[in-house]
């Protein structure tokens, strides 16, 4: 008995609960949050497509892949979610999981770098209350998200690249076994999303530069990095000349991007730079006042992880001694970013919508943090008062949240005309459903075990360059179809078609369903083609 009270006193004076409690509401609210985005991401098709593709062995074989991002790494997800044929629930127990995966990865690098318990806790909550307010979505309408909840996004993919720069840092030569496995899971990451080819080789040289001028002792952890980078890289192109033999893959592993051309894309480039790195920090325009209080809490946060990141590298580039792990790390992680940044504000894009390539920040910006505050001695009421702080933050920002994704689901006018499109086609069936890529798809998976062959289309004619399967192109003049035509723009990024278009193409159809407006003015129209196509010599 009176082992048990010796154990609960140090317990509770060690802070053991401190910590535990703070990794608790992390993964809790990851929980949550990721369950949410997964019901709110159920119409975006780019969430869709992989899985679709994996539904059974004649789809993948003939599977058209963007080589920029093939999702390698998550290929044996996608062949899950098939064999479940690929329902609703499962798509949200598996982003679940790969947020979890993701989360607890970055925890367990937090923990090993601070293991002081109050220090890990209240990283926790910190970690909690950013990612709670990274939008899912930054525009209405099915579009690649910020946040991690999204299967076919970015999560563990920086798990990942933690690893592999951690592995880095610690071989002592080339060819060791740490530098073989690294650069190995460089060159599948690589093949897996091109985003992170740009990332190493930026990150690298921006570290060969600095340690050529102020820090000899990480000069030769750069050199391995560039080296095992380019070996990376050749391996990631023969690696897709492989899988190109059992699939297709479109495209090729560079950047479809140019560089900008003048001063004015150059400070429009910086503006929305800054504020790509606000919102992957959770710190966003409030949305109702519950959400006020973790905003400003956040802002407080990206605040103590600059100041973090500064003194961090200071102290390395001057400090003579051999640099930790901790500190190698968050330098290189700081060039990764840096690099990141260069190239997002110089290449030409929607920068507004790219916010998700400067996610790298978020991950660097804990780790800095992390390793600046186990050098520095804070009272323990300190960290305990900003505990608090950030346990309100975590409660308001999970219901101001909840509340808006609510609001999103529930006025999201192409989820209610997909239900409407799936009941259309229930009522009055047809082989294939041809369409817009953003709108078939999410349609195909509403249908009963995903069962409705689907031609996603690019525009009004042609069909998707990638993520679709070649055995879903069908002899629209043999088989019946049903053409989804949106005579007013949906919210999705396709072209605007007329009725005189698709006639001309297909001819006049046998029946037709409106699915939005009204027979005056029609918004959406379901045409069918119970005979398929009558204009052979257009097709």
């Amino acid at each position: 008995m009176r082992a048990l009270w010796a154990y609960q006193k140090r317990w509770r004076t060690d802070y053991n609960w401190y910590a535990w409690l703070g990794l608790t509401i992390l993964l809790c609210s990851a929980i949550w949050w990721s369950l949410l985005g997964a019901w709110q991401q159920q119409g975006n098709a780019d969430q869709l497509a992989d899985g679709l593709l994996f539904e059974h062995s004649k789809s993948f074989a003939g599977a058209l892949f963007p080589a920029s991002h093939t999702l390698l790494l998550k290929w044996l997800i996608f062949l899950l979610l098939a064999m479940f044929h690929n329902a609703a629930p499962i798509y949200a127990c598996m982003t679940i999981l790969v947020v979890l995966l993701s989360v607890t990865g970055l925890a367990y690098g937090l923990h090993r770098i601070a293991s002081n318990s109050l220090v890990f806790g209240t990283l926790c909550l910190g970690l909690a209350c950013v990612l709670i307010l990274v939008p899912a979505q930054l525009f209405h309408g099915p579009t690649a998200p910020l946040n991690m909840a999204m299967l076919t996004g970015r999560n563990v993919e920086y798990v990942v690249y933690l690893g592999v720069l951690v592995l880095y840092l610690r071989a002592q030569a080339y060819w060791s076994i740490r530098w073989t496995t690294a650069t190995l899971a460089l060159a599948v990451l690589f093949a897996s999303d091109q985003l992170f080819v740009p990332l190493s080789i930026g990150g690298g040289l921006l570290l060969m530069v600095v340690t050529a001028i102020h820090r000899y002792q990480l000069r030769d952890v750069a050199k391995r990095w560039l080296w095992g980078t380019g070996l990376a890289w050749i391996l990631a192109r023969v690696l897709l000349l492989a899988l190109g033999r059992q699939v297709h893959v479109i495209g090729d592993i560079t950047s479809p991007y140019g560089f900008i051309s003048n001063w004015h894309e150059l400070w429009s480039g910086l503006h929305f730079a800054a504020k790509a790195l606000l919102l992957n920090l959770g710190i966003t325009r409030a949305d109702g006042p519950l959400a006020i209080i973790p905003a400003a809490t956040n802002l407080m946060v990206g605040a103590a992880m600059a100041a973090a990141g500064t003194m961090v590298t200071r102290q390395v580039l001057h400090n003579h001694d051999e640099p930790t792990l901790a500190e190698g790390l968050s330098l290189m992680l700081v060039a990764s970013t840096a690099a990141a940044i260069i190239l997002f504000v110089c290449t030409d894009h929607p920068y507004a919508a790219d916010a998700r390539y400067l996610t790298i920040s978020l991950f660097a910006g804990f780790v800095t943090l992390a390793t600046y505050l186990r050098s520095v001695e804070l009272e323990s009421n300190i960290l305990l008062a900003a505990g608090g702080i950030l346990a309100l933050a975590i409660m308001c920002g999970l219901t101001a949240l909840t509340g808006h994704i609510r609001r999103e689901v529930a006025h999201d006018p192409l989820r209610h005309r997909n239900q409407l499109v799936a009941q259309a086609l229930a009522k009055h069936p047809e082989e294939v459903l041809v369409g817009n890529y953003w709108r078939v798809l999410p349609i195909k998976a509403l249908t009963v075990h995903a069962d409705q062959n689907v031609m996603p289309l690019r525009s009004c004619l042609q069909a998707s360059e990638s993520l679709r399967s070649i055995t879903w192109q069908r002899d629209l003049r043999r088989h019946s179809f049903a053409y989804l035509l949106s005579l007013r723009p949906d919210g999705t990024p396709f072209s605007d078609c007329t009725l005189h278009t698709v006639e001309f193409r297909y001819g006049k159809p046998t029946s037709s369903a409106i699915i939005a407006g009204n027979r005056r003015n029609p918004e959406e129209v379901l045409l069918f083609y119970d005979r398929g196509a009558d204009d052979t010599d257009r097709l």
